[in-house]
């Protein structure tokens, strides 16, 4: 008895009724998880955004940003610029960022931060390049960039 119950059941597993079957079953579990889900989308609740959260950001934007952060009043030479200086520990920079709107960009340049023509030999500047490229590595924002026209 037992070597005829190992023939038909290849023989059931062969004609597709077991897998059919099997099919029907996890459908029908999947269907089960499926309103599940839906039933807990209806109810979860959205997060409400941090205060400081912007969907759109403007000038305005922007400026109330750098207010917040502690920064001095800024100028606006233009609709899309923003100017402001910047007191380091070692020195005064200016701060200047641009909007880029249609494009969704902002601009960020500091002046005078880094200078190579204040580098006292080639090997300071090598490890002031260096520096530069290790931090646009872990910057996943911003960028420094190099003006070669002034240093």
């Amino acid at each position: 008895m037992r070597h005829l119950l190992l023939p038909l059941a290849l023989l059931a597993a062969s004609t597709g009724c077991t897998s059919a079957k099997l099919l029907r079953l996890e459908n029908e579990v999947l269907k089960n998880q499926v309103e599940e889900l839906r039933s807990e989308l209806q109810t979860c609740e959205q997060d409400a955004p941090p205060p400081d959260f912007a969907t759109a950001v403007s000038v305005d934007v922007v400026r109330d940003y750098l207010t917040r952060a502690g920064y001095p009043p800024t100028a606006q030479p233009a609709d899309h610029i923003l100017s402001l200086p910047i007191q380091g520990d070692n020195g005064t920079y200016q701060l200047t960022a641009q909007l880029f709107a249609r494009e969704k960009v902002l601009f960020m340049v500091v002046t005078n931060y880094l200078e190579i023509e204040q580098a006292t030999s080639s090997s300071a500047m090598v490890l002031l390049l260096t520096q530069l490229a290790a931090l646009n590595y872990e910057m996943l924002l911003g960028k420094f960039q190099l003006n070669p026209a002034s240093g």
